[in-house]
């Protein structure tokens, strides 16, 4: 089992339940192995957090570490976008709804979002069975 921090911020919290969910299947712990890297996600006009991907588990924490590996930045709406299938991350980026900061790690990059986008597409079918999708 994984171990993942328990941030105080909206954010964070937000992060470390989509994580829940694809740790909880067991499949977290294989994606993560051996992988030492930081990943930021900032919501654009909010903040930005931190997550830290190490051998004891994934800490998450408000700010931007300066030795970031790769930074996501997007809107909250184009995340429940990709959460609920509107956008895919490629259009997204074309688009310039979501930007990446040191996207020539390309390996770390879609890592990330192999671990990321499964988790908000849960979220988003956990949210439309709930009649709370933002779907127009």
């Amino acid at each position: 089992m994984t171990k993942i921090s328990e941030p105080q911020d909206i954010l964070g919290l937000g992060i470390r339940n989509l994580l829940g969910y694809i740790e909880g299947r067991g499949e977290l712990e294989p994606l993560i192995a051996n992988w030492e890297k930081t990943v930021v996600i900032e919501l654009v006009g909010l903040y930005a957090v931190s997550i830290h991907f190490h051998e004891k588990g994934i800490q998450i924490e408000p700010g931007i570490d300066a030795n970031f590996d790769v930074m996501v930045s997007m809107s909250l709406e184009t995340i429940i976008a990709l959460a609920d299938g509107r956008t895919s991350p490629v259009r997204a980026f074309l688009k310039g709804q979501l930007k990446v900061k040191k996207a020539w790690h390309v390996g770390t990059l879609l890592k990330f979002l192999k671990i990321i986008l499964p988790a908000l597409r849960i979220a988003g079918e956990r949210g439309a069975r709930h009649g709370k999708t933002h779907r127009s």
